[in-house]
């Protein structure tokens, strides 16, 4: 909810970080209340891996919009998507991931938490992740939309009626997060493969760490397990 009404681009982006790891950790618990441990692990793991792509990507953009509009406030910027192209791309698609916007990455892992959720019998879990992804989405066009849609705001107009043009970034700056934009595409079409191989993975290494741990206990502890 912080993230709805902040006004602060990396402030919004910080919070909504704060939610993501809360996804994560409900993926992991639920997982631990039944048998699909594994699954749980999986889902949370999974979007951990994307969150980290993505919001890395949203990071470094907002610092390139900051850094070219001399300011940290979104109401203060405004018209910036013909001026930073590269960089409002790059913006869009990771709101998009971290709205659970299909084909994106994060739409899988957000997905395979939710399901995590509803097999586990967790209604009330489950609703509250579902509005936790609504406000993910209200908050994510907030910054599309103050940012680089709209109109220029006053503090933008005052930058350049004193000369200063508003520019993209230099490509040393802007092509490692278009580049972790481009990783965000390609693992969103590859999502389904990419959650299957993870959770076999994880699924077969707990069998196998659980089944080391019992042969390592002594005989007669084994009623225990």
């Amino acid at each position: 909810a912080q993230a709805v009404v902040a006004k602060e681009l990396k402030k919004t982006l910080a919070y909504s970080t704060a939610s993501q790891i809360g996804y994560m950790m409900l993926a992991i618990g639920i997982g631990g209340m039944g048998l699909q441990f594994a699954v749980g692990y999986a889902a949370g793991l999974f979007h951990f891996m994307n969150h980290a792509i993505f919001k890395a990507a949203a990071f470094m953009a907002a610092g390139a919009v900051i850094h070219a509009c001399e300011t940290r406030f979104m109401n203060e910027m405004g018209g910036l998507g013909t001026k930073m192209k590269f960089t409002f791309a790059t913006m869009l698609i990771s709101v998009l991931a971290l709205s659970g916007v299909p084909p994106f990455s994060g739409f899988w892992s957000k997905d395979a938490i939710l399901l995590v959720t509803w097999e586990a019998g967790q209604f009330w879990l489950y609703l509250i992740a579902a509005v936790t992804a609504a406000l993910t989405f209200i908050y994510s066009l907030k910054i599309v939309g103050w940012v680089f849609l709209g109109r220029k705001s006053a503090h933008v107009t005052k930058l350049e009626d004193e000369g200063m043009r508003i520019h993209e970034a230099r490509p040393i700056m802007y092509v490692p997060y278009v580049a972790l934009g481009v990783i965000t595409i390609v693992i969103g079409v590859l999502g389904p493969l990419v959650e299957q191989t993870l959770g076999s993975f994880l699924g077969s290494s707990l069998v196998l760490a659980t089944t080391v741990q019992e042969a390592a206990l002594p005989t007669d502890l084994h009623y225990l397990s």
